[in-house]
Formats: structure tokens, sequence, C-alpha cells
């Protein structure tokens, strides 16, 4: 049975930006414990994606679309940033351009990931119909 998205009103603003407050408490909870248990930098960027993965997994099991977008963003923007990093080092990738740069891409990257599943899913209910 497919899923329907839920119409927009205070209620689904509510979801969305419970689970976006969410996100931030745990990473922060996660940043701190990794700033004072271990080598800040991999531990507080690691501690970073695991916050955006679980609330993306939040955010898609309560169909919270906006914080689905932004959490998935911001995933793929970690990922790129701890790659980068680790290849090239702490100091080689540093600076506000580059981080927009970044999370821009990964942002426009998880907006047509979307745009293109929604169109292969409508293609495939038309051709099954």
């Amino acid at each position: 049975m497919a899923q329907t998205n839920r119409p927009y009103g205070l209620r689904t603003l509510a979801i969305d930006a419970g689970i976006l407050v969410f996100f931030w408490l745990l990473g922060f909870a996660l940043v701190q414990a990794a700033e004072r248990l271990t080598n800040p930098w991999p531990a507080a960027e690691i501690g970073q994606l695991v916050a955006a993965a679980v609330s993306l997994g939040v955010a898609v099991r309560l169909r919270a679309t906006i914080a689905a977008f932004l959490t998935a963003s911001f995933a793929a923007f970690l990922l790129a940033e701890i790659a980068i990093h680790l290849l090239f080092g702490i100091r080689a990738a540093q600076g506000g351009p580059t981080h927009f740069a970044v999370l821009g891409a990964a942002l426009i990257g998880v907006l047509l990931g979307a745009f293109v599943l929604r169109r292969v899913q409508r293609g495939t209910n038309t051709q099954a119909a």
C-alpha cells in the first residue's frame, strides 16, 4: 500500500521542527562527548553523521518531508566533508566557501534524487495500470 503524505499544517510543521530540534540536540550531545572523550575532529564529525542518520530515519518514519530533506542533505554534506578531511587532512579543506559549496551540492543532490525517484515511481505506476 502506498503511503500518502499528510497535508501541511501546524501539526506537520511542528513534527518537522521537532525532528530538527532532536537532530540538533543529539548532534550537540555527540559532539560534546567526542570533545571530552576522544580525538575531537574525526569523532565529532562522525557523531554529527550519526545524529543526521538517526534523525533522517525518524523523519522518514514520521513522513516529515522537510526534515527528511534537510537531514539527508546534512548527512550527505558530512559524508563528503569526512572524506575530504580523511584524504587531504583537516586543515586542507577549511573555510566558509568550501563548506557552503559542499552543503549546496549535498542539498541539490538530495533534491534531484527525490525528483528523479518521484518521476520513476510515477512512471511505474502509470505502466502498471
